[in-house]
């Protein structure tokens, strides 16, 4: 028999809050965290605006000394990595314990964007041998994550992804027997630079009043593990982690605004998650869905859910993170994953108290891959 795999820590530092009871309540309260970004302009000195987390965010969740040494990716890591074992009852010297069975997988889908183009400027202004080499180890793409599981002393799986959520391929540790609990989550910062690319390429806005795309940046994690370690150690559970599915589209390998308006891909995520959890449509209580503003992408996956869903998808609410927090990339299904187990937890939506048993959590990754995961109520 598969192993049920249930939720029993969450961790999430957002524009619209740092911890799951400040984050819960942006979302009850509908706040944005859109504002104007007060780390960076553009080169060309234009204010962005966007979903920035605040410098506050790390405040009494990160000693000082350590704030210090950390680039802001890393930050974000170790924050959100943080917050999750505390929610999980846990400490760093409980995990070192038994370091071995637990794993960690992160998902990222560019790292730190701060660290690279740091180095990068130095290797353009004053050549390969001048750059820093105290700056270029936070250029590699786990580099960030390895610091993780050096502070956690995590040492079972530990794998760095870009293009997949770390919650599916977490599941798939667990179930197969490699570990019993691990940490698994996503997590971008955002940059000056790719604030900018993204509006040159017209798939995002960045000027105050615009309407498409906002650009966002944190981290969304949480603590999983088998129901039987859970009920061992009295922990308390959020959620039980069904089922997912996985399709490309590969045209948004490319560009939002290139994506496959059929939906025929989305579609097929959201029925491979639904027919491994054993569900039919109607069983759906909420869609936490993928849409980020551009109006292809956003098409496909609407389109999607009407041929998924049929006329219950009229019957289910759909709720967008990402017109309160912006497209966070690698974090974004993983911090829509935390909402879907806090509404299930809390029985509650923004719009009031509603029985929920069974949530949808939609994501697209970078390079195309459309990711759907059904949470069920512990």
């Amino acid at each position: 028999m598969s192993k049920r795999v249930v939720l029993t820590g969450l961790g999430v530092v957002s524009s619209i809050g740092t911890g799951k009871e400040a984050f819960l309540d942006g979302l009850n309260t509908g706040s944005s965290g859109i504002s104007k970004v007060t780390r960076f302009t553009t080169e060309e000195g234009e204010d962005v605006y966007a979903g920035e987390v605040a410098d506050e965010a790390f405040t009494g969740v990160l000693e000082k000394s350590a704030v210090r040494r950390m680039d802001r990716f890393t930050k974000l890591n170790i924050a959100g990595v943080q917050l999750v074992v505390e929610d999980a009852g846990l400490t760093r010297e409980q995990l070192a314990e038994v370091g071995e069975s637990v794993g960690l997988i992160l998902n990222t889908s560019f790292g730190s964007w701060h660290s690279t183009n740091v180095f990068t400027q130095q290797i353009i202004d004053v050549g390969p041998a001048e750059a820093s080499p105290l700056v270029f180890p936070n250029t590699v793409l786990n580099a960030a994550q390895g610091q993780v599981a050096i502070r956690f002393q995590t040492k079972g799986p530990t794998t760095t992804l870009t293009g997949i959520p770390g919650i599916t391929y977490g599941l798939d540790l667990i179930r197969s027997g490699r570990v019993e609990q691990l940490i698994a989550g996503g997590v971008d910062e955002m940059h000056a630079n790719a604030a900018k690319a993204y509006a040159v390429a017209d798939m995002a806005v960045i000027d105050e009043h615009g309407v498409g795309m906002r650009l966002g940046e944190g981290i969304g994690g949480m603590f999983m593990e088998t129901l039987e370690s859970a009920q061992a150690r009295g922990a308390h559970l959020y959620a039980e982690v069904l089922s997912y599915g996985i399709a490309c589209d590969p045209n948004l390998s490319q560009e939002f605004t290139k994506a496959d308006t059929s939906g025929e891909s989305f579609a097929y995520a959201m029925n491979q998650a639904l027919t491994e959890a054993g569900l039919a449509p109607s069983d759906i209580d909420l869609i936490l869905v993928a849409a980020n503003g551009n109006q292809s992408f956003d098409t496909a996956e609407a389109t999607a859910i009407q041929t998924v869903f049929g006329e219950a998808a009229a019957n289910i609410p759909q709720l967008n993170l990402k017109d309160q927090i912006g497209e966070t990339f690698g974090a974004s299904h993983a911090i829509a994953t935390v909402a879907g187990a806090l509404f299930l937890d809390k029985q509650s939506l923004p719009s009031g108290e509603k029985a929920l048993t069974h949530v949808l959590v939609n994501g697209v990754e970078i390079g195309g891959n459309q990711v759907s995961v059904v949470l069920k109520r512990a």
